[in-house]
């Protein structure tokens, strides 16, 4: 048999390369080469084809797994729109049918590392309508093209004019009826009178006639006379009253009109407008935990699409109109009326029938002030936000910004919640005689309220920023030593009640590095208090980093003495300037930005001279500098006077270039410092543009553009002669966040590998609730990131699913 006939495994091969069916993890999407087993992709990847692709890849990695996801997507939504237009069919067919085409941009170089993830995605955007059933995703393609969207308006126009002129046939035909009926009731019966006799004089018969007087008498001619009047004006009286009711259901029937023609006008098939709260409904966003939560309506897209911003969450979704409902608020709350023949109006709810479905609203803005609404569908009202609470918070959150401190109101508050444990701990101890029963209610609702946030921040925040405040220099709180043990005491027994304990521990230990660094902590003692107290009741892993942060900063005192020591027996190598270093180890501190800032040649050589010192003591550690945390006492030779100026090293060094030029741009100091544009923003706005003006700058404003030029300003002076110029404070609060999430996937991660690999075989529903169990000490997990992180460890082959059983997971040795 020859090498390339139809039976040989080299034939066999090329046909299913030719049908790409080999397996996706051995295809590189970069180089677009697919592998045909494990050791072809590792020689690949050490080619030099693909370093080179992967430099360029490293230089912006970001854009360009954007551009496949893309890519992704839009190859994936052609094909729905033309195999799958109208049906509703399984994500996998789908899938399974897109990837037949050899050259399909693969999904593990795009954002999504799922196609549950990615169906989910579509779910959430409003591309697709997304199903979850007992036998898998299903979807349905949302058809948004201007050609459907005409057609389908064309449609409803049509079924409209029809509805309107069959509503137009039966009140016609209803006048026809009514009129009918007036003309065929029969009138009232008269008084029936005698018969009148016809007097017919037989023969032979004499009529006599005698006049005879009247016996009426004036009295009774006058009550005659009167009664014949009183009918003749209750005619009248009739009579006037049937033309003005004629006239008034003339008047109603034009105001009906008015209104259905309004109503006609105004009611379309959209109703989504800004600034309304509205429900998600989608049980696809159910996992995420948006099911039933409520949002405001930010944008509006297509006039059926809207991004919701969730009250609770503050996330911003994407969600087609059918999977959300309108709000109704309380009686007396303002809602917005979106559809109908009022559609737009602001009102106030009334009233609500809850039979009917509907309810009665008085509208309060616009050209019908005052109209009263007695039956307004639930569909057509939406709740209006509370603005007034959220100028309130904005206010606050400004106020709190401008101090740069902790607002007084947060610091009241922990303290009353902790006046507020003492008082019930009290009851439990003396009117309840210590019992279980009873601390265990206590412990349950302090859990309750103590993990709700408050102001927009955590309650664990609360309590670090609570503690920096006892423990730092110049804090709000002035204590003495026993009141700042026995708040501290109390501080560690509320941190029992939270639940997120490692966003404390990071809270905190970012505040803790600030007071050691710049030396703001008063007491050393009561810092090693905390510590001891935080060990006893969370466990020494909880505070392994603090306590390394403290010890670090007592070896750097002597490490200090030891280079003191070092310049005075090296006097050739002494920079003639005082150098005070903190050296850190890595693992103990929070994450600091590292760049690689272009020091003036004065600073150079004091980094030169402590690297030589330091390499004299070990020759195995790096030492990488943070110049985002160091400062720098300097002289200002101003006209006035000579001031000196405690800056930090970014400032001094954007000062110091002013000693050899008179005058530079924005670019000039940029490209001299080698810093990113925000850091060169906030730097020089620190020194131009506020209290304290050292640099003056064209033109003359408040912001920092790189068109600017700045030069040095040789009459600023102050009434003092030691001034500190701060930099702009910056929200960390995104960051420390950002960090524990991160933290949070990892130590999910090894939790999961380490009961998988003691119990080797296990069950979804188990795992996740021993994962839940270890874990709990320190935050609570939520069910669906242990998924995503099963998931993850599934494709990274720590575990596989069984094959019979897809609950049920093995462990990968």
């Amino acid at each position: 048999m020859g090498k390339n006939e139809f039976l040989t495994p080299k034939a066999i091969a090329n046909r299913i390369k030719a049908k790409g069916l080999q397996k996706l993890r051995w295809y590189c999407q970069m180089c677009q080469k697919q592998c045909r087993d494990e050791n072809g992709f590792k020689c690949h990847c050490m080619s030099e084809s693909h370093q080179r692709q992967m430099e360029v890849f490293g230089q912006n990695p970001t854009r360009i797994v954007e551009g496949y996801s893309e890519e992704f997507e839009r190859t994936f939504l052609d094909h729905m729109k033309r195999s799958h237009r109208f049906s509703r069919i399984a994500a996998t067919v789908v899938y399974n049918e897109y990837i037949n085409d050899r050259h399909h941009v693969h999904m593990n170089s795009t954002e999504w590392a799922t196609l549950t993830e990615f169906v989910k995605y579509l779910g959430r955007t409003g591309k697709c309508k997304v199903e979850e059933t007992p036998k898998g995703w299903f979807i349905t393609y949302i058809d948004r093209g201007s050609e459907t969207l005409f057609k389908e308006r064309l449609k409803n126009k049509r079924i409209k004019a029809d509805l309107a002129e069959e509503e137009k046939q039966e009140r016609e035909i209803q006048k026809q009826i009514e009129k009918a009926a007036e003309l065929f009731t029969e009138p009232p019966k008269p008084l029936e009178a005698e018969p009148v006799r016809e007097l017919k004089p037989e023969a032979g018969v004499k009529i006599g006639l005698k006049l005879a007087s009247s016996n009426l008498k004036p009295k009774e001619r006058g009550e005659g006379s009167k009664l014949v009047f009183d009918e003749m004006e209750t005619d009248n009286k009739t009579s006037v009253a049937k033309t003005n009711n004629n006239n008034k259901s003339v008047l109603g029937e034009m105001m009906r009109e008015e209104e259905m023609k309004k109503e006609r006008i105004n009611r379309k098939d959209y109703w989504l407008c800004e600034g309304i709260v509205v429900k998600v409904m989608s049980k696809a966003l159910a996992e995420k935990g948006y099911y039933k939560q409520k949002g405001v309506v930010k944008k509006v897209i297509d006039k059926y699409v809207g991004e919701i911003e969730m009250l609770e969450s503050k996330h911003v979704l994407r969600v087609d109109q059918l999977e959300l409902e309108t709000v109704i608020p309380q009686i007396g709350g303002l809602v917005k009326i979106v559809n109908g023949a009022y559609r737009g109006a602001i009102a106030k709810l009334l009233g609500v029938d809850t039979e009917k479905f509907c309810a009665k609203v008085q509208i309060e803005k616009g050209a019908y002030v005052g109209r009263v609404l007695k039956a307004v569908e639930y569909e057509d009202i939406c709740k209006l936000p509370q603005l007034r609470l959220q100028i309130c918070s904005r206010q606050f959150i400004n106020e709190a910004e401008k101090k740069d401190v902790v607002g007084l109101q947060e610091q009241v508050f922990v303290r009353k919640v902790i006046e507020l444990h003492d008082k019930y701990l009290a009851y439990v101890n003396d009117c309840f005689q210590n019992h279980t029963l009873f601390h265990k209610a206590l412990k349950e609702a302090f859990e309750v309220f103590c993990n709700k946030g408050v102001a927009g921040s955590s309650s664990a925040e609360l309590l670090a920023t609570f503690c920096d405040n006892i423990l730092k220099k110049g804090g709000s709180e002035k204590l003495s030593d026993e009141a700042i043990e026995e708040t501290l005491e109390k501080v560690v027994k509320l941190l029992a009640y939270i639940s997120d304990k490692d966003l404390f521990a990071e809270f905190y230990r970012k505040k803790l590095a600030r007071r050691l660094l710049f030396d703001k902590s008063a007491n050393d003692d009561h810092e090693r208090s905390i510590l001891t107290k935080l060990k006893q009741q969370c466990g020494g892993q909880f505070t392994s980093k603090m306590e390394g942060m403290v010890t670090d900063l007592t070896l750097a005192r002597e490490n200090q003495t030891s280079f003191e020591e070092y310049l005075s027996n090296n006097s050739h190598a002494n920079p003639g300037i005082d150098l005070t270093v903190t050296v850190l180890t890595t693992g103990f501190w929070p994450s600091y930005k590292s760049f690689d800032l272009n020091l003036p040649p004065e600073l150079v050589k004091c980094v030169e001279v402590f690297r030589e010192f330091y390499q004299t003591k070990t020759k195995h550690r790096k030492l990488t500098w943070i110049y985002s945390l160091g400062t720098c006492n300097i002289s200002g030779k101003f006209e006035p006077k000579t001031m000196e100026l405690i800056v930090t090293t970014y400032q001094a060094s954007a000062l110091l270039l002013f000693n050899s030029s008179d005058r530079l741009s924005y670019s000039d100091i940029m490209t001299e410092l080698n810093l990113t544009d925000d850091d060169v923003v906030r730097l020089l706005h620190s020194l131009s543009c506020a209290k304290y003006k050292i640099l003056n700058k064209e033109p003359n404003t408040k912001t920092i553009s790189p068109t600017d030029y700045f030069e040095f300003n040789s009459k600023f002076t102050d009434k003092m002669r030691r001034i500190k110029i701060p930099l702009p404070p910056v929200d960390e609060k995104k960051k420390v966040i950002e960090d524990v999430d991160k933290d949070r996937r990892y130590a999910i991660d090894a939790s999961i590998v380490r009961i998988m690999k003691s119990r080797k075989v296990l069950g979804h529903q188990q795992l996740v609730m021993e994962c839940v169990e270890q874990l709990g000490r320190m935050f609570k997990p939520d069910f669906k990131a242990i998924k995503k992180r099963i998931e993850d460890l599934i494709t990274r082959d720590y575990l596989e699913r069984d094959k019979d059983n897809p609950n049920l997971f093995r462990y990968l040795a």
